[in-house]
């Protein structure tokens, strides 16, 4: 708290004014983090275009993933845990797990994807598969990765996608 309180150029007690203790401050940085980082990736689908916008909302996402790993390894540790930060983790995941079957089943409608899918499942595996690679790859520096760029991970993993779904690269 002192560093915090420090670095912030406050006192303790206006600290503890907004905050109660060290987990308020945490769970409200997570909140943050989450909420920016659900409108950083957002990308419209291109119907016309699938492979294009997959490579966008994952590129985006590894970027996020990025930038922000310490808080991004930060809320799954403490989600296996700490019930409020676990509520927190699910409720990210599955808004951006609801995003990506929306998107699915914009595809659907336009032909662009095969219409015999359970798109929430879908959804939950493709995001899940992305989540754990990001993490692997920038919270736990990759270690057991094949070296490869950004740019090379986001095209195999939308090919992935796509191809999974039917849709053409």
């Amino acid at each position: 708290i002192t560093d915090i309180t420090t670095h912030a150029r406050l006192s303790a007690g206006a600290f503890y004014r907004y905050f109660g203790d060290r987990h308020e401050l945490t769970i409200e940085l997570l909140r943050e983090v989450q909420g920016e980082m659900y409108e950083f990736i957002r990308s419209p689908f291109d119907e016309a275009d699938p492979i294009s916008s997959v490579l966008q909302s994952t590129q985006k996402y590894f970027e996020f993933y990025a930038e922000h790993h310490a808080l991004l390894g930060v809320l799954v540790e403490l989600s296996q845990t700490d019930q409020e930060v676990a509520k927190l983790w699910d409720t990210t995941k599955h808004a951006f797990y609801s995003r990506i079957a929306r998107s699915l089943e914009r595809g659907i409608a336009a032909g662009q994807i095969r219409s015999d899918i359970n798109v929430n499942l879908a959804a939950e595996m493709l995001g899940s598969m992305t989540e754990f690679y990001a993490f692997q790859r920038f919270v736990l520096n990759g270690s057991a990765l094949t070296e490869t760029t950004i740019e090379e991970a986001t095209r195999a993993i939308a090919e992935i996608w796509i191809s999974g779904m039917g849709a053409q690269a």
